[in-house]
């Protein structure tokens, strides 16, 4: 029996990073939107939040959003509350792999002054 073929086709795919940082003075909850935008078709593969210099000491909770659809479970606020503190979310953490759009924020309590960043990793 003769071997089978195959044809390939592929293409390069490059990964990217958007980065956003949402400052906060006194905010009560809702949602906040940046300029920042994750292109169509692009595969989310990484979220991750970190807290800035001077960070919230109130607040529940955020979600982040791309495109107004929130891409992740809440996080509450113990792991973005601290200055330099990380935490890191893959698809399998329960990330909306895809999905496009302005990145935002949604938030649960009232947010006294402080700065979160976020970035999100995607493939296009």
């Amino acid at each position: 029996m003769a071997n089978p073929t195959m044809a390939s086709a592929g293409r390069n795919r490059e990964v990217h990073t958007a980065s956003v940082d949402f400052t906060w003075s006194a905010t009560a909850a809702g949602t906040y939107t940046s300029d920042v935008k994750v292109p169509p078709g692009a595969q989310i593969i990484s979220i991750a939040t970190m807290g800035g210099a001077t960070v919230p000491t109130t607040g529940t909770n955020i979600r982040v959003q791309v495109g107004g659809t929130n891409v992740m479970a809440a996080l509450a606020l113990a792991k973005y509350d601290a200055a330099g503190e990380a935490t890191i979310i893959a698809p399998g953490d329960g990330v909306a792999a895809s999905q496009s759009g302005a990145i935002g924020l949604v938030t649960t309590g009232t947010h006294d002054a402080g700065v979160t960043k976020i970035s999100i990793s995607y493939i296009v």
